[in-house]
């Protein structure tokens, strides 16, 4: 009995300090129009917004109506004035399920990517929502309050990228253009 007191104990407290990722979910209504033009209109958005499309997606089935892929964005930081330092890859899971006047769009699983120039290893990992780094690491000249800066920036690339894939998502499910030629 006492053992299943500890596990229980230790499982509550596991999950009462899980992070999450920055994840993003919508289920978007477009009234009449079909899947497989929904289908189409997906692939066709990943094709433009990728460069590389073919090694973009993982998964690409006509009658399931599902795309998926992993896409990935130049991670910066701004440090004592100056923006936009290249500091790494964030790569992320993207998916699309569509269905006759609906489809569903993930972007999930977002991975922080950078190894210096000297081979060390620099990264932060997973991006989750927590206010800290779940991994800490050492960084040349750069404190706690400096790591959390560059923590805050990461997360918002996240969001910030997940907000205009999902503004040109929905703008090229909505369109007509193509359909009459």
């Amino acid at each position: 009995m006492k053992h299943l007191i500890v596990i229980i104990c230790f499982f509550i407290s596991i999950s009462a300090n899980a992070q999450t990722s920055v994840n993003y979910t919508e289920i978007v209504k477009v009234d009449s129009i079909s899947a497989k033009v929904l289908f189409e209109r997906a692939r066709a958005w990943f094709v433009a917004s990728f460069h590389d499309s073919k090694n973009v997606l993982e998964i690409n089935d006509k009658e399931s109506g599902e795309l998926a892929g992993k896409g990935s964005i130049k991670a910066t930081y701004s440090i004592m004035g100056a923006s936009n330092w290249p500091y790494g890859y964030l790569y992320y899971h993207i998916s699309i399920s569509t269905k006759d006047g609906k489809y569903k769009v993930q972007i999930s699983s977002y991975r922080h990517e950078y190894n210096t120039i000297k081979g060390g290893e620099q990264s932060y990992g997973d991006i989750s929502d927590n206010d800290n780094p779940d991994r800490d690491y050492e960084m040349l000249l750069c404190g706690d309050r400096c790591k959390k800066k560059l923590w805050n920036d990461l997360q918002k690339q996240c969001i910030d990228n997940n907000k205009e894939l999902i503004a040109s998502l929905k703008k090229a499910m909505l369109s007509t253009a193509g359909s009459d030629w």
